[in-house]
């Protein structure tokens, strides 16, 4: 009977990534097959402290590493004169926005200001942000999802966030929707 290919004995299956709260600094789960204490971990090119990885044949953990600037994170492993590398998955450290949806708008009246809410998208989200303009109220419901609150919002608004920890920021326009025609 047809097998298919035979299993790889030395291999990565699957790479996660957590940003631990509070840090600069993120811990890495590499799970996979064939793994020795004499093999080399890089984490973006770079090789984490031998005190801060721990091996076991099917696991690698890195217990603690700076969080690397770029955009992707991407594990590579040498062991003798094999070198595998895993899929890059998204940095959970690296602050950034991919989309923005008017949630509501409510224009103002002569009693009231009027009050913008918008929902953003994106990666590396702590569970605070600081926002500019302070009048803008942020609410982290995840770390790829947030809710901002606009009192007196203008036709565009320009929001930068920053993450008080890494002091990383993002920024990006936020348009409200006109009031509909009466």
């Amino acid at each position: 009977m047809f097998m298919g290919d035979p299993v790889r004995p030395f291999r990565i299956d699957y790479l996660e990534a957590f940003r631990l709260s509070g840090t600069r600094e993120v811990a890495i789960l590499i799970t996979g097959a064939g793994f020795t204490a004499a093999q080399h971990v890089y984490i973006n090119g770079v090789e984490p402290e031998a005190g801060d990885v721990t091996t076991t044949g099917t696991l690698v953990r890195v217990r603690s590493l700076s969080a690397p600037a770029d955009e992707k994170i991407q594990v590579a492993i040498s062991q003798g004169n094999k070198t595998i590398r895993s899929a890059p998955i998204v940095n959970p450290a690296r602050l950034k926005i991919d989309k923005v949806t008017v949630v509501s708008y409510e224009a103002a009246s002569t009693s009231k200001p009027g009050v913008l809410v918008v929902k953003i998208e994106g990666t590396g989200f702590p569970n605070r942000l600081d926002s500019s303009p302070r009048k803008v109220r942020v609410n982290v419901t995840s770390a790829t999802e947030a809710f901002l609150t606009i009192p007196s919002p203008n036709a565009t608004e320009v929001v930068t966030l920053t993450d008080p920890v890494t002091k990383l920021s993002v920024s990006t326009v936020v348009a409200r929707k006109p009031p509909l025609s009466q």
